[in-house]
């Protein structure tokens, strides 16, 4: 045990420095554990303890110009096809996203949120940073209550919004946790146990959304059904050929998602030729559908999927050789 502790914590140093080298950090903001591993990475260490709480001394630099277009941060993919890519998400998309998404999802000034996803995650922005912009409140538990203690985390937040994986929602009871009133499953697909278990207890979302499009891309907010996933309440989804992105398909007919919009990130760090495979411009169909033109960026998910008649989306699989393992 002590070797393989050894191997992954070499493998989290060279991650750690392999992320601050792609993205030039010259600060990191750390926790006072973690002090000296940052240390070796960068030269400024801000370290956040009750001390910096109570520091009336600290000077607050003046806030520097930010434009709408500017990046408001960078997310790691999985990298379960290769190397992690950097996904650039500016200012304008994820305010877009939150406000517009916040009423499908339930979320208002009202809502306690749990902030329960790991941090490398996308969706743990979403958590820390939506109910601040709505004005409600962000519960944050401890790590060891986060891992085994997450039920009396939940009651003892007073938490009664919340996100998490299927596979994690189902080591929780509703009855054990009376004040969640809004529970949002995304990640992975959603099943019939899952749906009967939550839906009468709770306001049951379906959110999915691929780290390149600014967290959720669609929400079905009522009457969740297996492999459904909403619709979009940001910008716009479409269905086209599988194998030629020039060509849209009718309503029923299954080919590859692609989303469009404001939310679409700004493409990978450092990675053109990625960039270009994935996140697309000028095909044949958008100036038919859409005043923006060529101006809106579109990213190909690699998902398969339908729309069904009532305008929600049937996620269907992969037209790659992709698949998810434990959430």
């Amino acid at each position: 045990m002590k070797g393989e502790f050894s191997i992954c914590y070499l493998k989290f140093l060279n991650r750690t420095e392999a992320i601050c080298r792609d993205i030039e950090a010259t600060v990191i903001i750390s926790s006072a554990e973690q002090r000296t591993t940052s240390s070796t990475f960068v030269k400024t260490v801000i370290v956040v303890d009750n001390t910096i709480k109570n520091d009336k001394k600290i000077h607050i630099p003046r806030q520097t110009p930010v434009r709408p277009d500017d990046v408001a941060y960078i997310a790691y993919t999985s990298g379960s096809i290769g190397i992690p890519k950097e996904i650039m998400i500016e200012h304008s998309s994820f305010c877009l996203n939150s406000i517009s998404s916040s009423n499908a999802h339930n979320l208002d000034h009202s809502s306690r949120v749990l902030q329960f996803a790991s941090y490398p995650f996308d969706v743990s922005i979403h958590e820390n940073l939506t109910p601040l912009i709505l004005g409600g409140c962000v519960c944050i538990p401890l790590e060891s209550q986060r891992v085994n203690q997450l039920k009396d985390a939940i009651v003892g937040l007073g938490v009664n919004w919340m996100e998490l994986t299927p596979s994690v929602a189902r080591l929780l009871q509703p009855e054990d946790i009376p004040s969640v009133k809004t529970l949002v499953l995304g990640g992975e697909a959603m099943l019939p146990a899952d749906i009967s278990m939550w839906s009468d207890k709770v306001r049951l979302v379906c959110a999915y959304g691929p780290a390149e499009c600014t967290v959720v891309s669609t929400v079905l907010s009522e009457d969740c059904q297996p492999g459904i996933i909403g619709r979009s309440y940001a910008e716009t989804c479409w269905i086209m050929d599988k194998d030629n992105h020039h060509q849209l398909v009718t309503i029923g007919v299954t080919g590859e998602l692609v989303i469009g919009g404001f939310i679409v990130g700004r493409g990978y760090l450092n990675r053109p030729q990625q960039t270009a495979s994935a996140f697309i411009q000028n095909p044949d169909w958008l100036p038919k559908v859409t005043p923006m033109g060529s101006n809106m960026r579109l990213y190909k998910t690699g998902d398969l999927a339908r729309y069904n008649s009532d305008g929600t989306i049937m996620c269907q699989g992969r037209k790659d050789t992709q698949v998810k393992l434990h959430g």
